[in-house]
């Protein structure tokens, strides 16, 4: 039963401030309306219940989960009894204001379970019952007749009534946006889980598929070595055939580096141990895992700090970005953009990168922007893409305590913008 302060016993703290709080709050009204009230009795009442909720506060702070059930159902039980006595010293059963027990079971059910709410509702019951058997103080109001009586006593009752419903509309709305929030965080803690059982899937498949494919492309190479060899030997001019095998050297060395890259970016290096790195050192990175000739702009702000980090899941994160802004502006007249610079209101030598890669394409219009991340959603033609690339790039920045953010407006090409903390934070996730 027990839950944290902070969450599920907030409200009933504020509930009892606002009831207590309203207490005296009425009795003043009362007062200035002309109808004495035992102050010293009331002003009791009122201190214990203060100072009850004083030390509630004090317990759930200290033992949230141990006590917490017992505590609450013992406040709620001592509400009960306060509110019966100020009941007895201003009324009793003619008080109008005994409506207000109401509140009180609405409390004793939410916060409390099993035995313990059916507890406190019959010592609700029990309590009300007492004021049509226990002779109480009687109100001195002033001289009326009996028409006036009833009218002055319906009045009390419509106050009592509005009191009640606000108490109750208070109580209900912080439970529905405790409830909304708790909703939010789990579905947040579910689309999280989700993330990573994908990008675990991911590493399954490229694990597989490295492993799978190493036998075929170790034979490959082994017999395009082999062929180079003897066309060595040969007598004949077949230097056209000698440079086809060392290409089918070359590709083959270029699918196991793919392989690699792909258990990388699917998440199998998150134990990769981060190191110190500079911009220029990922901007080389970078470069190193694009295609031959690739047309990119790079621009490093000076005194960048030096970041801990698993520089070769990131390089690949930001060479997966780099590719799709090379592909899309490959025919427009300015080159793709590569910029790294300071986090924004971050003194030089200190904080974190805002790196931003930027296409000089036709721009992607909001509707299929607002799908960019979706594990296998590509805007490129059947064949040409997994639509894996801004996912995986968004996984590292998030695991790294960054983020990821796209814009894009049509005839405006589109801007990655990745954020990456400084050290502290960096090396939290990525270890």
């Amino acid at each position: 039963m027990g839950r944290a302060m902070t969450g599920g016993w907030l409200w009933l703290l504020r509930l009892r401030w606002a009831w207590y709080g309203g207490g005296a709050m009425l009795v003043g009204l009362t007062e200035v309306a002309g109808i004495p009230m035992p102050w010293l009795p009331l002003g009791a009442l009122l201190a214990l219940g203060f100072g009850s909720n004083l030390g509630l506060t004090a317990l759930l702070r200290r033992d949230p989960e141990v006590r917490a059930a017992d505590a609450v159902a013992s406040a709620l039980g001592l509400d009960v009894g306060l509110f019966t006595l100020a009941l007895l010293a201003t009324g009793g059963a003619y008080n109008p204001f005994s409506l207000l027990y109401l509140v009180l079971v609405v409390a004793a059910v939410q916060a409390t379970r099993g035995w313990r709410a059916w507890a406190l509702t019959l010592w609700t019951v029990v309590a009300f019952a007492v004021l049509f058997g226990v002779q109480s103080w009687e109100l001195q109001v002033p001289p009326q007749t009996h028409a006036e009586h009833v009218s002055f006593h319906l009045r009390g009752m419509w106050l009592a009534a509005g009191a009640a419903a606000a108490f109750i509309a208070w109580f209900v709305g912080v439970q529905r946006a405790e409830q909304a929030a708790l909703a939010a965080a789990l579905e947040h803690e579910r689309t999280a889980r989700g993330r990573a059982e994908r990008l675990a899937s991911l590493a399954t498949l490229a694990a597989g598929a490295a492993h799978e494919m190493a036998t075929p492309l170790g034979t490959i190479a082994v017999v395009a070595a082999e062929l180079d060899a003897v066309l060595a030997e040969a007598d004949v001019d077949l230097d056209a055939a000698r440079e086809d095998a060392r290409l089918i050297t070359a590709e083959v060395q270029r699918c196991r580096d793919v392989l690699d890259r792909m258990a990388v970016d699917a998440g199998a290096a998150r134990g990769e141990a981060p190191v110190a790195a500079t911009a220029e050192a990922l901007v080389a990175a970078v470069r190193e895992r694009l295609r031959p000739g690739a047309a990119l702009r790079t621009e490093v702000a000076a005194g960048l700090p030096t970041l801990q980090l698993p520089l070769g899941s990131v390089a690949t994160a930001v060479a997966g970005l780099c590719d799709n802004a090379v592909r899309a502006s490959a025919e427009a007249t300015e080159p793709a953009a590569l910029g790294i610079a300071a986090t924004d209101g971050v003194a030089e030598g200190a904080g974190g990168w805002v790196i931003t890669v930027r296409d000089r394409g036709p721009g992607i219009e909001a509707a299929t922007l607002a799908r960019i991340g979706e594990p296998f959603f590509s805007t490129r033609p059947h064949g040409e893409g997994m639509g894996l690339g801004v996912f995986l790039a968004r996984e590292v920045a998030r695991r790294l305590g960054g983020a990821l953010h796209l814009q894009s407006e049509p005839g405006a090409g589109v801007a990655a913008t990745m954020t990456l903390p400084g050290a502290a934070n960096a090396t939290t996730e990525a270890r």
